[in-house]
């Protein structure tokens, strides 16, 4: 019997080279193989009562989930979603909660009956029950070629890698022997990776030197879990794209924005980023590239390094919405939750561009534990629903921990000068009482 990674290394040695310029061909190639899943040319919207008809399932119910739900509902679009949690964010507003894991064979394959199109929420979901759905001749977007491959961050890397991308260098390591290689190869310090279920930081271990690789190993959970090491990329700042690709492989791309984290947790979105325009072109080349190797339909994340000498580095891509995109329901014309679903579908792609000079996005992060956790959230949401410009976004979590996603705040104005001194207003609880500008 072929072993997953067996698999998906056939893959992406039969997808082969180059670039941008052969992505025609390479798609036309993807799309006949039943291994890689495909994405059908099947109208999803042939109804004449209201837009389409054609309900989409949703293997998640978290916050995205949620805000996929919310931009369904003026277009009438109907969203599933299949979720373990009775509570999850979504539960509320879908137009169906299923009970049930999205890494279970039988709760995925049961929700699909009820679909017209599959797509995720979150990619660390049964890609096996996928690709035997897609192979049955369900929907699933984007393919499960292009999840698997995203699910595991070394075969991303090589998959990139084959395709032009530009990235850091990285080397698989199994052993403390290929890690020390590694350390002489990459020199240090270095990143070393989880291969799988990393994300919001978790998974990540920075080594300084030789000595600290046991500790970094063991607290990743060992080389049984799959790791791999990254050379440390020095950036001067974080940049993300937002890449909509449509069941035709038509690519549209939001502006590039510039993130910044506390903890290895996304903390603010700045859009557009403010950086010269030669470099903005540069960004949007590699997140086109990356997402144009893919297959299949629906909005990616594409998370980018700049460098001091004006390089920019992939550092990874997410296959569905994105935190780094929550700005664009307020400050662009089509959101990427409208996006998603449009690229899904099969609708004409919507207008990423902004319609107001500039935005930030705050993440409300739990503050403390229970009660006191909810109070502190409160007090941010109040003082934000008295600033011009400001949004409130609250994912109704049932519990609230130190850390955990809770919400968002998104601000626009004139100039991203104002949008800083609004939520630093917002955020600033025993800050002044005079409103800022």
């Amino acid at each position: 019997m072929m072993r997953k990674d067996d698999s998906v290394t056939k893959i992406l040695a039969a997808a082969g080279g180059g670039g941008a310029a052969r992505q025609a061909t390479y798609v036309a190639e993807t799309h006949e193989s039943d291994e890689l899943g495909t994405t059908s040319n099947k109208d999803l919207c042939s109804t004449t009562r209201g837009l389409c008809d054609t309900v989409i399932g949703v293997l998640g119910g978290g916050q995205l989930g949620r805000m996929l739900c919310e931009a369904a509902s003026p277009m009438g679009i109907r969203v599933s979603i299949l979720d373990p949690s009775q509570d999850c964010p979504a539960a509320r507003i879908a137009y169906h909660h299923v009970l049930g894991s999205f890494q279970d064979m039988v709760a995925v394959q049961q929700f699909a009956q009820g679909c017209g199109a599959l797509t995720v929420e979150i990619e660390h979901v049964d890609v096996e029950t996928l690709e035997a759905l897609a192979r049955k001749g369900f929907d699933v977007e984007p393919t499960p070629f292009t999840i698997r491959v995203i699910q595991d961050k070394y075969l991303q890397k090589m998959h990139f890698k084959q395709h032009g991308v530009a990235l850091p260098d990285f080397m698989k390591v199994d052993s403390l022997e290929s890690a020390e290689e590694a350390g002489r190869v990459l020199g240090y310090p270095f990143m070393l990776k989880s291969r799988r279920l990393a994300y919001d930081g978790r998974g990540n271990s920075a080594v300084k030197s030789k000595d600290e690789l046991l500790k970094a190993v063991a607290s990743l959970g060992g080389f049984e879990r799959g790791l791999y090491v990254e050379k440390w990329a020095p950036f001067v700042k974080e940049l993300a794209v937002m890449v909509a690709r449509g069941r035709d492989g038509c690519i549209k791309s939001f502006p590039v924005v510039e993130t910044t984290h506390k903890d290895n947790i996304c903390h603010t979105v700045e859009a557009p980023a403010q950086i010269p325009t030669e470099i903005a072109s540069i960004a949007m080349e590699v997140a086109e590239r990356a997402v144009g190797s893919l297959t299949g339909a629906g909005v990616f994340g594409v998370e980018l390094f700049l460098l001091k000498d004006g390089e920019v580095l992939l550092n990874e891509v997410a296959p569905r919405p994105h935190n780094s995109g929550h700005y664009t329901i307020e400050a662009c014309y089509v959101s990427q939750y409208e996006q998603h679903l449009r690229a899904v579908l099969g609708l004409p792609l919507g207008d990423p561009s902004m319609k107001v000079p500039a935005s930030l996005m705050f993440n409300l992060l739990g503050e403390a534990e229970g009660d006191e956790g909810f109070t502190l959230a409160h007090h941010t949401m109040r003082r934000a629903m008295a600033v011009s410009g400001a949004s409130v976004h609250w994912y109704e979590k049932p519990e609230i921990r130190k850390q955990r996603k809770m919400g968002h705040i998104t601000v626009v104005g004139e100039t991203i000068d104002i949008c800083r001194a609004r939520i630093n207003w917002i955020i600033n609880h025993e800050g002044s009482n005079s409103m800022p500008i």
